[in-house]
């Protein structure tokens, strides 16, 4: 996998409020992201930046199954809304 140099600023994004609503966070299995703005591509990050898994996403609430990915800590992007997943 390649490293994409994304930047996980989780604080500058609160800056811009541009954070997704993620839950329920830590998780095992199933994640909710609600109030997704706009139709785009999930980007979920593993720590050292490498791509972990892409999904495609509606505006709106979106489910995500995250039972294949090893326990971590993940940043996902949307666009340009970032958020933190705790994988247990």
């Amino acid at each position: 996998m390649e490293n994409c140099g994304i930047n996980t600023d989780i604080q500058g994004a609160k800056a811009v409020n541009n954070i997704l609503n993620i839950y329920p966070n830590p998780t095992s299995e199933i994640l909710t992201i609600a109030d997704v703005p706009f139709a785009g591509i999930a980007t979920v990050y593993d720590p050292s930046g490498r791509i972990a898994m892409t999904f495609a996403c509606k505006a709106g609430t979106n489910n995500i199954n995250l039972l294949t990915l090893p326990t971590e800590t993940y940043i996902i992007t949307i666009g340009n809304y970032i958020g933190k997943i705790v994988k247990e």
